[in-house]
């Protein structure tokens, strides 16, 4: 598997892109606080909300994407 370099500001501003990976944070507390949904069902969109900013927002290959998160998840 090839090495991936993030870029940190894919967004062109430091603040937006800041803002796209704040994304999965803001709707975990926003599932579990307002709209009350169950842990489990909040983690798994969260997760989903994750990979999504990962690969469309920072560029990250889908395939590294998903082992991270299954490597996460194994850990």
């Amino acid at each position: 598997m090839q090495t991936w370099n993030q870029i940190y500001t894919p967004l062109g501003s430091l603040w937006l892109s800041a803002l796209a990976a704040a994304i999965p944070i803001i709707f975990f507390f926003i599932a579990l606080a307002i709209l009350r949904l169950k842990g489990h069902v909040a983690a798994a969109v969260t997760l989903a909300l994750a990979i999504g900013v990962a690969i469309f927002a920072y560029g990250m290959p889908a395939t590294q994407a998903l082992a991270a998160a299954g490597y996460g998840f194994a850990y």
